[in-house]
């Protein structure tokens, strides 16, 4: 165990990635791929900057004129690029929440890791009297800053939580089961219409607390009273505005006006929305997050506009979601396939019919094996290895940190810091451990079989080892450090 940490040291140290970038990726409009970030959520900060988030990192745009943004994925700070919620704080500092349960936090310019973390996936974040609380599928988490001393106590929630926010002196809570609040340490039912069943988001505007689920959109008041603006209807973000209230529903955006009134203005299913007048942006399920013109210029003032069919849209990434950004790592599966991951870590696959995004993100893509039509990519992870699908990719821990893979005698074989494993009958079996002088070899470069023997060969920088009777043997030394094998 000892030595395959060693190795991995040594490995983390002299082997090159496409996760080594110290700064942030800065782009000018329209220079950056869709596979960055699979935006879920955008929130505007105080500064009038739009942050979005999700499966990839987090991007940061400034819209005026012209459209610039900055992307941060897991090289220039994030705990990963496994983003599950986002929280910009009024204070200043922005939060993302990861599946890992890690909480990334931006200030001063750059990312930290918090120590508030857990050990579940952080669905939700808010700030309530001074404490940073944390909503997981275990519970709630409070972080409080208490003479320079972190202090993380939890709390069991009446559902899964899907948002929270402080508003109108309590801690309101959205989940599967409906809409709960905070009264004096006990989660009090919020009674809502009964046709309502879940609640997916919360926003509080300063007088208003909005809310939206599978069944429509409303708001409660400060007095208590609860108004249903969009009924029927399954709504999955909601952006106010003092002239009109914009919904992202099942079937399109909507425009609810301060009376009552309701017109849709897309037919676009768009799963987060932001406003800051005169633009909507609207981010939609695996494609090109949009900014729309809603304002037109009269004599007097700015007004919302009625006829949508005029407002000019702008992209705020380059529609490239039928080709990756970039090659960083590529890996011919067979004849007629091809895996690549690029500069972001986004995993593409290119068949006869052409480039499919395949994972918006992932570890160091080190090989792939085709068996039986089943394709299986190897990764420098502890969930090593897994199955890659036209369009998704899952992942398992049947193999761990693997180095390369390829096709021998007809079968994948994977070279892990564990050693050497085959595929058969369904399982990855291990073949032979790592030989002691492994660790001096070097980087590794490739593995193959041997064209004469159909013997798994091994190449690293120093040495070149093949498996022979059932152990891994170092044939050759070599005097010179070799940087590439093909």
């Amino acid at each position: 165990m000892t030595d395959s940490l060693t190795h991995f040291s040594n490995y983390l140290a002299n082997h090159g990635g496409p996760l080594k970038v110290d700064t942030p990726a800065k782009f000018p409009a329209f220079q950056c791929a869709t596979d960055q970030v699979d935006v879920h959520y955008l929130q505007f900060d105080r500064r009038d900057h739009l942050w979005g988030a999700g499966p990839g990192g987090v991007i940061r745009w400034t819209i005026t004129e012209r459209i610039t943004y900055e992307a941060w994925h897991a090289e220039h700070g994030l705990a990963g690029n496994d983003v599950s919620s986002l929280f910009v704080s009024r204070n200043g500092p922005v939060y993302a929440g990861h599946l890992s349960g890690a909480i990334s936090v931006f200030e001063q310019g750059h990312w930290e890791l918090s120590p508030a973390r857990t050990a579940f996936p952080v669905r939700c974040m808010a700030v309530a009297q001074g404490e940073m609380v944390i909503g997981t599928d275990a519970g709630l988490y409070y972080e409080k800053h208490d003479e320079s001393v972190d202090v993380i106590r939890s709390r069991p929630l009446p559902a899964p939580p899907l948002s929270m926010v402080y508003a109108h002196g309590h801690l309101w809570l959205g989940t599967t089961s409906g809409l709960f609040y905070d009264e004096g340490g006990t989660w009090e039912p919020f009674s809502l219409p009964a046709h309502f069943r879940g609640v997916t988001r919360l926003k509080f505007d300063g007088e208003r607390l909005w809310y939206t689920g599978t069944d429509g959109a409303g708001y409660i008041a400060a007095d208590g009273t609860s108004h249903i603006i969009l009924r029927r209807k399954a709504v999955l973000d909601i952006a106010p505005t003092s002239k009109a209230i914009f919904i992202a529903a099942e079937d399109g955006i909507y425009m609810v006006s301060q009376k009552g009134s309701s017109k849709r203005l897309e037919s676009t299913r768009a799963r987060a929305i932001a406003i800051r007048l005169p633009e909507l942006i609207y981010a939609i399920p695996g494609g090109v997050p949009h900014a729309k013109n809603m304002s037109r210029r009269s004599k007097t003032k700015d007004t919302i506009k009625s006829d949508h069919q005029t407002g000019p849209r702008r992209a705020l990434l380059r529609d490239t979601a039928m080709q990756p950004a970039d090659f960083n790592r590529v890996y011919a599966a067979s004849p007629d396939l091809t895996v690549i991951q690029t500069t972001a870590g986004a995993i593409w696959q290119r068949d006869r019919t052409g480039w499919k995004s395949v994972a918006p993100s992932a570890a160091p893509l080190t090989g792939v094996a085709v068996h039986d039509g089943r394709v299986m990519p190897g990764f420098m992870s502890a969930r090593g290895t897994g199955t890659i699908e036209p369009d998704n990719m899952e992942l398992s821990d049947d193999l761990r940190y693997v180095m390369g893979m390829a096709i021998v005698n007809g079968k994948p074989c994977a070279l892990t810091l564990g050693g050497l494993y085959a595929y058969s009958d369904g399982t990855w079996q291990s073949v032979a451990p790592l030989p002691a002088g492994y660790r001096e070899a070097g980087r590794y470069l490739m593995m193959g079989a041997d064209p004469a023997t159909d013997q798994v060969v091994i190449i690293t920088e120093h040495a070149m080892f093949i498996h022979e009777g059932g152990a891994l043997q170092q044939i050759a030394t070599f005097t010179e450090p070799m940087h590439q094998a093909a």
